[in-house]
């Protein structure tokens, strides 16, 4: 039986095939790739902006699956949007990566949908996206923001970045070192609310910030705790400016601090120690203490200057120092001299008459100091005069004194020997040159054990140490008899007077030394003469006694050898003499 179509059916499925062209056009030319997926993600068509994207032909990617060409850290991801497929009919904005067939890897942003049919998914239509410029960009800015972010982080400057608002959104670890606290410790903090800001004068410039122009914050002290509850308080200087967006709008503004607490404590200190000075100075009465400008002009007078000098501060401030120099040295031009000396080697020192306002003249001891800054630049001299009249006339004294002392040491017939407390020779006068033979430089620094016989050596040295530690003298003030040793080895018999002084801390002892070798012979001249009266009148007694001339012998020889300077007699010579005396007598 012959079938024939009817001009309805005929129209019908000519507007059908034109649907499918229409659809195919669409299909084909549109800019994104879509490809159609059966339910196991095998590929059912794809269309042309799709191949060239992946870069297989039609042919390639119709015997491929979807997973083929995924790259394979995305899989685990890729296989949670197909569940969700599944469950859910549809996903959208997935990201992925996929592998051409030249190796490269894309980018793909993926929106699918399940074509279902009689109610059973029996595939999908993905619309795919190539992202892969988009994600280059926004990796590049991701990297360029890190690298801000990690430059910011690491600065050694506090830096607080806010938003539009006042809001802070990010610190620094240098900007929490500083204040003590934490991002997190701000909360709702808002820097175009902070009182304690505009109670310190600040907000102002903290409002041009926010406006979109750059500007310095002075110095000043914020306590964070009076804000927050809790931080530090720092000295700081402050950096504000705005980042804009391509519009000009603020986006960000950026605070940054300098921490000058340390300058700060540093220029307090400063100060106080130069009020300290001040005061000091100006207290001073016993030195005149002036400053100079570089040209020698007086610029700062203390109270020990107009004491000296005569001069109130009003009346010389101003002033050339010149006027303090005496007619002549003014003519010879002395004052310049000494500007120009300090100047070139940093100080200069003088001892001359100086003049003061009344027209007396008095010495004074004068150090004038060049005062330089930072870059070695001459800006002025340091002045510092002392009046030393009576202490030149003191030492005029003094002089005088030591040439009499010198004078009665060296005139004396005595010999005048000073050690010190190691037993050093330190003063030996022309009469212990002819006492005892050593010259002057023979002797001076040397030990004083050069003129000690040997005996006496050990118990001299143990005298000074017990002197020394219990300044008990045994022997001081006293006249004593001993003996030296002159240079020629002989011993001879001395008068000795010790006397004791301290010189700067430390013990002087002085001896004055007399030969008595003369009146000791004397003496024992007189003593022998004495002993032979005695002896003679002992002999005319034993000769008057009724005994024999033997016995009488033996008595007069017993007397004569118990004299000491006899002793030296021996019995037999004694008898001799004794016998020749009795028998004259007789």
């Amino acid at each position: 039986m012959k079938m024939t179509v009817s001009s309805k059916d005929k129209k019908k499925d000519k507007k059908l095939r034109e649907s499918e062209k229409q659809y195919r056009d669409i299909f084909e030319n549109l800019l994104v790739g879509v490809c159609i997926l059966d339910p196991e993600s095998n590929y059912i068509d794809v269309n042309d902006a799709w191949i060239r994207i992946i870069g297989y032909s039609r042919e390639e990617l119709l015997g491929m699956n979807v997973k083929d060409i995924l790259y394979p850290e995305d899989r685990e991801k890729s296989a949670r949007y197909f569940r969700k497929l599944a469950d859910e009919g549809a996903y959208r904005s997935y990201e992925g990566r996929v592998i051409t067939k030249g190796g490269d890897v894309r980018w793909i942003e993926v929106d699918s949908n399940a074509i279902v049919e009689d109610g059973e998914v029996v595939g999908s239509r993905d619309i795919i996206h190539d992202i892969t410029e988009r994600k280059k960009v926004e990796g590049a800015l991701w990297e360029s923001e890190e690298r801000c972010r990690t430059i910011v982080e690491q600065s050694p400057i506090s830096m607080q970045i806010m938003d539009s608002e006042g809001h802070v959104i990010m610190v620094n670890r240098a900007w929490e070192k500083l204040w003590g606290v934490s991002l997190d410790d701000l909360g709702d903090y808002t820097v175009l609310k902070d009182k304690q800001l505009k109670e310190l004068g600040l907000m102002p410039y903290i409002k041009r910030g926010f406006s979109g122009e750059y500007a310095f914050i002075p110095a000043a002290e914020y306590d964070v705790q009076k804000t927050l509850g809790k931080g530090r308080t720092r000295w700081v200087q402050a950096h504000i400016y705005p980042v804009t967006d391509e519009r000009g709008g603020i986006r960000n503004v950026v605070l940054m601090h300098e921490d000058i607490t340390e300058r700060k404590q540093a220029e307090d200190e400063l100060r106080k120690s130069e009020e300290r000075v001040r005061l000091m100075i100006s207290e001073v009465k016993d030195y005149a203490i002036l400053m100079l400008d570089p040209d020698g002009n007086v610029t700062s007078w203390n109270e020990g200057a107009q004491r000296i000098k005569g001069y109130r501060a009003e009346e010389i401030i101003g002033k050339h120092f010149s006027r303090f120099y005496t007619k002549k040295d003014i003519k010879s031009g002395k004052p310049d001299r000494a500007l120009k000396m300090a100047a070139e080697k940093g100080r200069f020192e003088d001892e001359e008459w100086r003049v003061r306002k009344d027209g007396s003249q008095f010495m004074a001891n004068v150090v004038i100091t060049a005062i330089r800054d930072q870059d070695n630049r001459l800006i002025g001299f340091s002045k510092v005069v002392q009046d030393i009249t009576e202490r030149k006339q003191a030492e005029e004294t003094l002089r005088e004194s030591e040439a009499r002392h010198r004078t009665l040491v060296e005139s004396s017939t005595d010999a005048i020997i000073s050690i010190d407390e190691k037993g050093t020779i330190t003063l030996w006068n022309e009469a212990a040159e002819n006492i005892l033979g050593y010259s002057r430089d023979e002797t001076i620094d040397k030990k004083l054990d050069l003129i000690i016989p040997e005996k006496y050596r050990e118990q001299h040295r143990k005298g000074i140490k017990r002197f020394l530690r219990t300044e008990h003298p045994k022997i001081i003030g006293k006249t004593i008899e001993l003996e030296a040793k002159r240079k020629d080895g002989k011993i001879i018999p001395i008068g000795l007077s010790l006397s004791a002084f301290k010189e700067e801390g430390k013990y002087v002892l002085t001896g004055i030394i007399r030969d008595v070798t003369e009146r000791k012979q004397r003496v024992e001249a007189l003593l022998r003469s004495s002993q032979i009266q005695i002896a003679l009148n002992k002999l005319l007694q034993i000769s008057l006694e009724d005994i024999s001339l033997n016995a009488m012998l033996e008595k007069v020889i017993d007397h004569l050898t118990s004299i000491s300077w006899l002793t030296v007699w021996n019995r037999r010579a004694a008898y001799s003499w004794s016998r020749k005396t009795l028998i004259c007598w007789y």
